[in-house]
């Protein structure tokens, strides 16, 4: 997932250099160029921000994913998004999702209960075994950006398991 999540972040920063999407969600470094690089990774609440930040309605894509949870990210914190994630989850136990997932089971409970704030690697994750769904997320958000220059496709998981890629510019951008 870290390589999806690094390519997620460069599709959210555009046209603008690291340096100025780095100074325009408010950091005094270039910080944009270490989560593209793969160095850190920002929080998945850092990176929904920073969604709203250059345009993207986070709360409409999240809408049209799943409605009924949608509520709980209608105001992005660390703890609404816990809330939304279990939502996700339903019923199954911590075991099966940390094994599905392949995260220790105290990383999938810490960040199910709020005590963590998961990166975006561990969140992209997360989404992907709670629902299976990956690729609609992104592409719900990306359809909202699509018209801003460039776009992505993460392309479906063939098989359990196996690695999930993005293509950038398989989706022609309508500029």
């Amino acid at each position: 997932m870290d390589l999806a999540a690094r390519q997620f972040l460069r599709a959210v920063r555009g046209r603008r250099s690291q340096l100025a999407f780095s100074r325009r969600l408010g950091y005094r470094s270039n910080i944009a160029l270490r989560w593209e690089a793969g160095r850190r990774f920002p929080t998945a609440v850092v990176v929904l921000r920073a969604c709203q930040r250059v345009g993207i309605d986070v709360y409409a894509g999240l809408e049209r994913f799943h409605k009924v949870s949608a509520v709980h990210l209608r105001k992005i914190s660390d703890e609404n998004l816990a809330k939304w994630l279990n939502a996700q989850r339903g019923h199954r136990p911590v075991n099966d999702i940390a094994e599905q997932s392949e995260l220790s089971r105290y990383q999938v409970s810490r960040c199910l209960s709020g005590a963590t704030k998961p990166s975006l690697p561990v969140f992209f994750a997360l989404v992907d075994t709670l629902s299976g769904r990956l690729p609609e997320l992104v592409s719900n958000w990306w359809t909202l950006l699509a018209c801003q220059h460039c776009s992505i496709v993460i392309a479906p998981m063939p098989q359990p398991g196996s690695v999930r890629t993005i293509t950038p510019g398989a989706v022609p951008c309508s500029r």
